[in-house]
């Protein structure tokens, strides 16, 4: 992660600044470096071992909670993100992935969500 991590360009202004920190060079490189960013942490909090905040024994809390915590997004404006992750949940789970690796695929989905991507959550 820490290769990946290295080669993605930096923001322009993050130190001090009162707007959200932008991605100066949002290309392709930038939103596959991302991706793989989080697929690493989906296997890392998605059911890990020993007390993982999102379990896919309760997937609902979980998903409820990539939406508030993850995405940021506001109890007023959930609807619509929320139905796009557990649709996501259920069709990796009906494609034949497991309910952890259908969970770990729907985090992967929220974490590249423009909302976390675009403004760095």
């Amino acid at each position: 992660m820490q290769n990946i991590v290295a080669v993605l360009p930096s923001d322009q202004y993050s130190r001090g600044a009162e707007q959200a920190v932008l991605a100066n060079d949002p290309n392709l490189f930038f939103r596959t470096g991302l991706e793989n960013i989080c697929a690493s942490l989906a296997g890392q909090l998605v059911d890990a071992a020993s007390g993982s905040r999102w379990t896919s024994t309760s997937p609902d809390t979980a998903i409820s909670d990539f939406v508030h915590g993850l995405m940021g997004i506001e109890k007023a404006r959930d609807v619509t993100p929320s139905t796009i992750l557990q649709e996501h949940f259920q069709a990796a789970k009906g494609a034949g992935l497991s309910a952890s690796d259908a969970l770990k695929s729907t985090f992967v989905l929220a974490c590249i969500s423009p909302s976390v991507s675009g403004i760095g959550q």
